[in-house]
C-alpha cells in the first residue's frame, strides 16, 4: 500500500478528503509560499523599503510563474528548506535580476513557510466549517422529527434509563456547534503571519519591520501576532486542539453507531454499508470504521506534533520538521472523517420498534431508578434504594417484569411510572434546544470569493455587487455543482468550482490575428479571492491577484476559454481588437465584466 491513503489511488474513496486535499500538495505549499512573496514585496514597495517597480514586478511575477517541485527538491535536500531553492528558480524565471534582488527582502525561510502554512491551515478550517455545518443541519433535522422517540440509553454498554433518539442526536451535535462558535476566536488568535527575520529580531527588516508585519498580515488576511513565534508552536496547536476536538466528537458518533447497528441491537439502520467477500448477509458499516480508524491515526500524529512544539533556542530544524509531518496528516484525517461524517448522519434511519423493544424486553429494569425516587417519597432515601436493588434482583431471578413485582408489593406507585415516554426526562428538551442552537448558529462571514471553472466566474453572495451579470453555468448555482477538471494540452489542471478557491495551473495562449496575451493568472492553490479589500476594490485578500493594481481601474476583464485551452483573466490594455471581440461572444466565457472600483 502506499506509505499514506491519503496519496492512494486504491484508498481515495475509503479515506477521501474533499478539497482538502489539494491544500496539501508540493504544488499548493509552493503556491502558497510565492503568494507570500509578492505579497511581501508588494508591502515593502508601498512602504518603500524597496524599490517600487521592484514590488510590482516581483508581485506580478509571483502569480504567474509556476515552479515545479522537482526542480528544487536537491535544494530541498541539501538546505533542509524548500525555499533557497525556490527563490533561486523564481529569480531565474523573472528573468529580471534588476527586480529579482529584492525578493525576500529581510524575512527568512521559517516567515515564508510558516505563513504559507497558515494560508493553508485557514483554508482547510474554512472546508471544515462547510463541512460541519452541513453535518449539523442533518442531525437537527433528525433531533426535530424524533425528539421524543423513546430508546434506552447506555451507560459503560448497558441500558440505563430511558431517552430519546432527538436527544441522542443532540448529544452528538452539540459538541459540533461549540466547535462553529469557537472558529472566530481560533482564525484571529492563530492564524498569524510570519515575519521575523533570522533569529526573530527583525533586523534585516529595517526600521519598519513591525508595519511590514503588520501591512502583509493585513494583506494576506492573516493576524499580526505583534511577536515572532519561530519557536511559539502555539497558534498551530491551537488548531491542532481544534481539529481534535471535533475529531473527538465525529469518533463518538462513529463509535455509538457502530454500536446501535450492531445484530444484538439493531436500533438503527445505516443509509450505506459495505459488503464482505464471503458472506452474503453481512452489511458492514464501513463509514463509522473509518471514521474510528481516523481518529486514531488523529490521535496518534497529535502525540507528535505535541512532541515536536519543544523547541531549542530561537530556531529548531528537527522540532519544525517533525511538525511538516504532522500538520497535513491531521488536517486530512479531519477531512476524510468529515467526509464520512456527512454521508453517515444524512442516511441514519432508525428502527422504532426495536427501541421500543430495547425498553420493555428488559424487564423493565431501566425504570428502577425512578422507582427508587418514588419510594423515596414514604421512605428514607437510602431504604428506596435498598428495596429497589432488591426488587431489580428478584426480577431477574424470577424473569418477571419488574412493574408486576412492583405493583404486588406496592399498589400505589403509578402505572405511568413505568412508561418509557414518560420517563425520558429532558430528553426532548434537549434535543429542541439542540434544533433551536443549530438554526441560531452564527452565519458563516462569507466573503466575495471568485469560482472559476471553465471560463466562469462564481460570486456566492454578492452576485450584482462587484461582478454584474453572467451566463447559465454549472458553477453559477453553487460551488456544489462543480463540474469536471478540463484539462489542457500539457495536462495542466486549468481550475474548477472548488468550495471557497480556484487553483490550477495556466498555460499561454496565442490568439489567432494579433499579439500574445499577457494572462493575469487567477490562481490561489492556497488561499482565496477575497472580500472586497479597505479600498473598495475587488482584489484577491491573500496576496494574489490585486484587478486594480495589475490594470488599473476602470478596465474591464474577461474571464474567458480562449483557443480550447484554459481560463484566463485578461486585461483590456493587453488584449487586442480581436481577442475581445471573441471573447465578449465567446458562449463560453463570462459575458458581463468585472470592476476594479468600489462595490456598490
Amino acid at each position: 500500500m502506499a506509505a499514506s491513503v491519503f496519496d492512494s489511488p486504491l484508498f481515495a474513496q475509503l479515506f477521501n478528503t474533499g478539497d482538502a486535499g489539494r491544500l496539501f500538495s508540493d504544488s499548493a505549499a509552493i503556491r502558497a509560499m510565492l503568494l507570500v512573496e509578492g505579497a511581501l514585496a508588494k508591502v515593502q514597495g508601498s512602504l518603500g523599503i524597496i524599490p517600487e517597480m521592484s514590488a510590482a514586478a516581483i508581485h506580478r511575477a509571483s502569480l504567474e510563474i509556476q515552479v515545479d517541485p522537482g526542480a528544487i527538491a536537491a535544494s530541498t535536500g541539501e538546505n533542509g528548506v524548500s525555499v533557497p531553492g525556490l527563490l533561486a528558480q523564481f529569480r531565474a524565471e523573472m528573468q529580471a535580476p534588476e527586480f529579482a534582488q529584492h525578493v525576500h527582502w529581510g524575512a527568512t525561510s521559517q516567515d515564508i513557510i510558516d505563513t504559507a502554512l497558515m494560508l493553508r491551515l485557514r483554508q482547510a478550517l474554512k472546508l471544515a466549517e462547510t463541512d460541519l455545518r452541513e453535518i449539523i443541519a442533518a442531525l437537527a433535522a433528525g433531533a426535530e422529527q424524533h425528539q421524543s422517540l423513546p430508546m434506552p440509553a447506555r451507560t459503560y454498554g448497558q441500558h440505563a434509563t430511558p431517552t430519546s433518539w432527538g436527544a441522542v442526536l443532540a448529544e452528538w451535535g452539540m459538541p459540533l456547534c461549540d466547535a462553529v462558535d469557537q472558529l472566530e476566536a481560533l482564525r484571529e488568535g492563530s492564524l498569524f503571519v510570519s515575519l521575523s527575520g533570522a533569529a526573530g529580531t527583525g533586523s534585516a527588516l529595517g526600521p519598519k519591520a513591525a508595519e511590514t508585519r503588520a501591512q502583509l498580515a493585513q494583506a494576506l488576511g492573516l493576524q499580526d501576532p505583534g511577536r515572532s513565534w519561530h519557536v511559539d508552536r502555539g497558534p498551530v496547536l491551537r488548531i491542532a486542539d481544534w481539529q481534535g476536538r471535533v475529531m473527538a466528537a465525529l469518533a463518538h458518533i462513529a463509535q455509538s453507531t457502530l454500536a446501535l447497528t450492531m445484530t444484538e441491537t439493531a436500533e438503527l439502520a445505516l443509509g450505506a454499508a459495505g459488503a464482505s467477500s464471503t458472506m452474503p448477509q453481512k452489511q458492514n458499516p464501513v463509514g463509522p470504521s473509518a471514521i474510528v480508524a481516523l481518529g486514531h491515526q488523529f490521535t496518534g500524529q497529535r502525540a507528535t506534533l505535541q512532541a515536536a512544539a519543544a523547541h531549542q533556542h530561537q530556531r529548531d530544524g528537527g522540532a519544525w520538521f517533525a511538525e511538516w509531518m504532522a500538520v497535513p496528516q491531521l488536517a486530512l484525517s479531519l477531512a476524510a472523517a468529515l467526509n464520512h461524517t456527512k454521508s453517515l448522519v444524512a442516511g441514519l434511519t432508525p428502527h422504532p420498534v426495536k427501541m421500543h423493544s430495547a425498553l420493555t424486553d428488559g424487564l423493565g429494569l431501566t425504570h428502577a431508578e425512578a422507582l427508587s425516587f418514588a419510594l423515596a417519597k414514604t421512605m428514607p432515601r437510602p431504604a428506596a434504594q435498598k428495596i429497589t436493588k432488591q426488587l431489580c434482583q428478584d426480577a431477574l431471578a424470577k424473569q418477571v417484569p419488574l412493574a408486576d413485582l412492583v405493583h404486588a408489593d406496592y399498589p400505589d406507585v403509578a402505572e405511568t411510572l413505568f412508561d418509557p415516554s414518560t420517563q425520558m426526562g429532558q430528553a426532548p428538551a434537549d434535543a429542541a434546544a439542540f434544533v433551536a442552537r443549530a438554526r441560531a448558529l452564527k452565519p458563516r462571514n462569507r466573503r466575495a470569493i471568485a469560482h472559476a471553472s471553465g471560463g466562469h466566474i462564481y460570486h456566492p453572495d454578492r452576485h450584482d455587487r462587484c461582478h454584474g451579470h453572467w451566463s447559465d453555468h454549472p458553477c453559477d448555482a453553487g460551488p456544489d455543482r462543480a463540474g469536471p477538471i478540463r484539462r489542457s494540452v500539457t495536462r495542466r489542471a486549468v481550475g474548477r468550482c472548488v468550495g471557497d478557491d480556484i487553483r490550477g495551473d495556466a498555460i499561454p495562449v496565442q490568439p489567432a490575428g494579433g499579439q500574445p496575451v499577457r494572462p493575469l493568472r487567477a490562481q490561489a492553490g492556497a488561499a482565496d479571492l477575497a472580500e472586497c479589500d479597505g479600498a473598495g476594490l475587488c482584489s484577491d485578500g491573500a496576496g494574489g491577484v490585486d484587478l486594480a493594481a495589475a490594470f488599473g481601474a476602470g478596465d474591464r476583464w474577461y474571464l474567458g476559454s480562449h483557443g480550447g485551452h484554459s481560463q484566463r483573466l485578461y486585461g483590456r490594455h493587453h488584449q487586442t481588437r480581436e481577442t475581445r471581440r471573441r471573447l465578449r461572444h465567446d458562449r463560453r466565457g463570462f459575458r458581463g465584466r468585472v470592476r476594479a472600483g468600489p462595490c456598490s
